[in-house]
């Protein structure tokens, strides 16, 4: 194999023999010396002269801005990468004047190498680029037309255009997707390219699974948003709002959707969506993450039970606090916290949330204790031991 000094310049091996008879052995050690400070100087002069020229000319910037990539710092980037390059090749150069040609000839083979693949750098590059391009174009005409059409709006959607986006992002990227095993095989990495290939083909075999899980998707969307209006209309008509504040729960808002009326409308439109996405994940047969779509579901419907059960204990509570309250406030108390504390450990068994906590032990536990609060108290107080809790009461000044 030749060495770097001998292919760059034979003319400074003269030079070498010259300085080593002058200077002794350390004139190739010397002469290395100079030839790094030289060619470092000529490296860093190279590498401005690139970003200077780059940012005239001003190509690299519009080349970013029709590939959708940000033009800052792209001509120095490109340069700084010639900076380096001259680098290497002047270090070799140096480490052959130095005669130190076992520390050169893996550089040289690297360097090599990495010389012969520029041209698929350079391809897959430029194919690379024109991908992204073809997608930006699908991506902009997708975007323009559902904008024109009205998409967002007549889906219900009262500011900006998310769905408009996701669409067009999502074409955009699948677009990269369909494309990306012939980029990768300009690059020549086959390591990459095999299972990427694999995985392409995977994905355009279930494309009619995949297009019939989006459009139930979009269906379900359409119902869950249709459903969430009559729900939300109906509750209103029959006063649901205003029910947190015959309950004595202030604060709450009687309006929007932070109001029942929308909280429930919104609950009722969110479990529709997780129950047709689960669907379509199942249509779509993505392995994985169709099992764990099942999982959710699952899961969500358990958190959705306990939610109702904690609230129903809340809205029970209250009512046997206000309906006892005027009568005896201990009690009224007793019995708010016990119907609470029983919704609660029934809501935690609800959800599946720790099972060996809230097994059947633990539940009967519970029961007891509300049955023993509430129904005991209340014996407690109707009978015998009426006097001795006015007393009780008295003392602490209830």
């Amino acid at each position: 194999m030749q060495t770097i000094l001998a292919q760059a310049a034979p003319d400074i091996m003269g030079w070498v023999s010259t300085a080593s008879d002058i200077l002794g052995p350390a004139g190739k050690y010397i002469m290395a010396l100079v030839v790094f400070l030289i060619g470092k100087m000529i490296a860093k002069f190279m590498g401005k002269l690139v970003t200077k020229g780059m940012g005239k000319t001003q190509l690299d910037d519009k080349l970013a801005k029709m590939g959708g990539f940000s033009p800052m710092g792209i001509e120095k980037a490109i340069g700084n990468l010639v900076y380096l390059l001259l680098l290497l090749f002047v270090v070799m150069l140096a480490l052959d004047v130095a005669g130190l040609k076992q520390a050169v000839e893996p550089l040289n083979a690297m360097f090599s190498k990495f010389l012969g693949y520029i041209p698929n750098l350079i391809g897959g590059g430029v194919v690379l680029f024109l991908v992204i391009f073809l997608a930006r174009i699908v991506k902009g005409l997708l975007a323009n037309f559902m904008s024109a059409a009205q998409v967002d709006q007549r889906l219900g959607v009262a500011e900006g255009t998310p769905i408009t986006n996701s669409v067009s992002s999502g074409i955009f990227f699948f677009i990269i997707l369909m494309l990306l095993p012939m980029v990768l095989g300009v690059f020549n990495l086959p390591g990459i390219t095999e299972p990427v290939t694999a995985l392409v083909s995977k994905i355009t075999d279930n494309i009619p699974n995949v297009l019939t899980g989006v459009i139930l998707v979009a269906i379900g969307f359409l119902i869950a948003r249709i459903v969430q209006q009559l729900v939300y209309n109906g509750l209103l008509a029959i006063g649901a709002n205003n029910v947190p504040a015959r309950l004595g729960l202030h604060g709450t808002p009687a309006e929007g959707n932070k109001s029942p009326a929308g909280i429930l409308s919104y609950l009722a439109m969110i479990t529709i969506l997780v129950t047709v996405v689960t669907q379509a994940l199942g249509i779509m047969n993505l392995g994985i993450i169709s099992e764990l779509g099942e999982g959710f579901l699952g899961g969500y419907f358990n958190i959705l039970g306990a939610a109702i059960i904690l609230g129903l204990a809340i809205f029970g509570g209250n009512i046997a606090h206000r309906a006892l309250a005027g009568q005896n406030i201990m009690l009224a108390n007793v019995a708010k916290w016990a119907i609470l504390f029983f919704g609660i450990a029934v809501a935690l068994q609800r959800s599946g949330i720790a099972p060996g906590i809230t097994g059947t032990p633990f539940l009967a536990i519970v029961i007891a204790a509300a049955f023993a609060l509430g129904v005991g108290g209340a014996i407690a107080v109707g009978l015998g031991g009426r006097n001795s809790v006015a007393r009780y009461l008295e003392r602490r000044g209830l």
